[in-house]
């Protein structure tokens, strides 16, 4: 479709069975889609295929294009198959449930072998190089899965299974494809993260009260945002966590006034805001600026003003007048900026019955007085 006019750009893209996932590659001229037991690639101008159908042995439930748009990575889950192998000496036996791979994009042949696992697939994301492939499996029944980072020219794992103790939902590198980001799928979830070399957990799970729907990094990768809901997608909330620590750089940030949990969280390029959106199809922006160091000189003195208090030499508590905070505000106002603590400072000092509901959203008081009188909740 063509956002901008809301008109058809292709005919019905025709499959033969469900379409599970689509997407675009990176130079929006072609289009990847999951359906069934194969992944298709479409022209966006003419809507014609472009290559055979990528066959596989199970149902495709996620592709990617690589950054370079060259190849493809799919994920792909099997009804219990049972392989044996014998030779002279040993028999053995295993069992193989899904696996990801890695196909030429311009011909539509594999590039790798199949990447094996012992349980469903749910996704296969590349690396910012395409060197990479990061996968997500586990099991509903064993409540066991792993992520797991691969060579995408190879098919050779680089890591051991990064094992956790349910189902793996999504695994993704960050940015600079140091580190891992795994979301697992526990009534009471939780989120990790991992050095992509090692396969070593850097942090300790970051843990949810509901099932966990996603882990996604900032851009600039000193941060996460998960998202969860309950079991029956009715409620849920973001949050935001340090990528070092693991500790929550935010509260819960639940969303009133929904009818459903939420399915996704990200945040946008500049890092400022997360973009959610939920079971029922809706969206919401959530404000999330990062405050840098070095603080500016007059915010220490600020906060003096408002507690009305200070620290003397003697380190004893002197009372500061409710005056200075006004003689503060006169002199201060003409010399802010544009910088968070700056935009933060002018919100403060504006009147409240009329300025906006946060220092970085558009939305007045009073108009969001009016649109949740509109939406007639009890929330």
């Amino acid at each position: 479709w063509d956002v901008s006019a809301g008109l058809a750009r292709t005919g019905l893209l025709r499959h033969d069975a469900k379409v599970g996932f689509a997407e675009f590659s990176p130079d929006s001229e072609r289009l990847v889609t999951a359906s069934g037991m194969s992944a298709w690639l479409w022209s966006v101008r003419s809507g014609e295929p472009l290559t055979k159908p990528l066959k596989h042995d199970g149902e495709v439930v996620y592709a990617q294009f690589s950054p370079d748009g060259r190849r493809l990575v799919t994920a792909c889950q099997l009804q219990e198959i049972y392989w044996e192998v014998r030779d002279a000496r040993t028999s053995s036996a295993r069992f193989v449930k899904g696996y990801a791979r890695v196909w030429d994009a311009q011909t539509g042949d594999p590039v790798t072998p199949p990447l094996e696992h012992e349980s469903w697939v749910y996704s296969a994301q590349f690396s910012s190089d395409g060197r990479l492939v990061v996968t997500a499996c586990g099991d509903l029944v064993t409540r066991q899965g792993y992520a797991r980072v691969w060579d995408a020219r190879s098919g050779h794992a680089l890591t051991d299974p990064l094992k956790h103790n349910d189902v793996v939902r999504s695994a993704e590198f960050s940015s600079d494809d140091r580190l891992v980001a795994t979301a697992c799928l526990l009534s009471m979830g939780y989120a990790q993260v991992w050095d992509a070399r090692t396969g070593h957990a850097l942090t300790g799970p970051l843990k949810h009260d509901g099932r966990m729907e996603c882990a996604h990094f900032g851009p600039e990768n000193e941060r996460i945002v998960t998202a969860c809901c309950d079991r029956d997608k009715r409620k849920g909330y973001v949050q935001v966590w340090d990528v070092h620590t693991g500790r929550a750089l935010t509260d819960p940030l639940k969303i009133s006034g929904l009818a459903s949990g939420v399915s996704r969280a990200q945040f946008t390029p500049d890092g400022r805001q997360v973009v959610i959106a939920t079971w029922d199809s809706t969206t919401g922006v959530w404000d999330i600026p990062t405050a840098s160091e070095p603080i500016p000189s007059w915010l220490p003195h600020l906060a003096e003003s408002i507690a009305g208090q200070r620290f003397n030499k003697r380190r004893s508590v002197d009372s500061v007048p409710c005056a200075e905070l006004l003689r503060f505000k006169n002199d201060l106002e003409p010399s802010l900026g544009v910088d968070v603590y700056s935009l933060w400072a002018k919100w403060f000092f504006s009147d409240r019955s009329t300025r906006t509901i946060s220092p970085f959203s558009p939305i007045t008081v009073p108009e969001y007085v009016q649109r949740r009188i509109e939406e007639n909740t009890l929330e």
